[in-house]
């Protein structure tokens, strides 16, 4: 089984670095593959330009394109960890959803209709946010954005296997909690990369 991280912390010292390597252990255990696209490290440009909205199909796309496309491609399971800043995507993984999951590659458009190409995939969610659950489950924060993973990213891509896991209040826990995290996060990608069906989480 192959796996692709993608991790987007511009702190290497990140507890989601420290999650991308608890993650890429597991999936090592596993006998699998693993290939990892640190997006800061790799000062992936995040900015869709003119010459890339011009572009369709396989080809034409850039070098930068091709090769994240080539590892998604190599990939059963994409797994995402990054934090939550003003409730979105940090704008470098934002930027990488438009520029490497375009149209002829994550999707076709039929008719004004998206038909996902990516249906052989599982997508996987890890979110950190230094807000308390309580807080962005009465506000709708957290169900208004695994929403917008469901319908934006993963049903646009035809991805039917895809959980999002939030860990919330981050930036307070002790070192203790954060150790009891790791384990579960560990085994939450482990077994989500061998079981078969898998269902949104809200």
């Amino acid at each position: 089984m192959n796996h692709l991280i993608v991790c987007a912390h511009p702190e290497g010292k990140s507890f989601c670095h420290t999650l991308t390597q608890r993650v890429t252990s597991s999936f090592k255990m596993q006998g699998g593959h693993v290939a990892v696209s640190d997006l800061y490290a790799m000062s992936f440009n995040p900015v869709l330009s003119d010459i890339d909205m011009a572009m369709t199909g396989w080809e034409p796309f850039g070098s930068d394109i091709r090769t994240e496309q080539n590892k998604i491609n190599c990939g059963d399971t994409i797994t995402f960890i990054s934090p939550l800043w003003w409730n979105g995507f940090p704008a470098i993984l934002k930027g990488y959803f438009d520029r490497v999951f375009r149209e002829g590659f994550a999707y076709d458009n039929i008719n004004g209709e998206k038909q996902g190409l990516l249906t052989d995939k599982k997508f996987l969610f890890i979110l950190t946010t230094p807000q308390e659950e309580s807080i962005l489950r009465k506000n709708g924060s957290l169900d208004a954005f695994t929403r917008l993973i469901q319908n934006e990213i993963a049903d646009s891509c035809g991805v039917t296997q895809c959980e999002v896991y939030f860990l919330c209040g981050i930036s307070d826990l002790s070192d203790y909690r954060k150790k009891n995290i790791l384990k579960e996060v560990e085994i939450i990608a482990r077994t989500f990369a061998c079981e078969e069906e898998q269902h949104y989480y809200f």
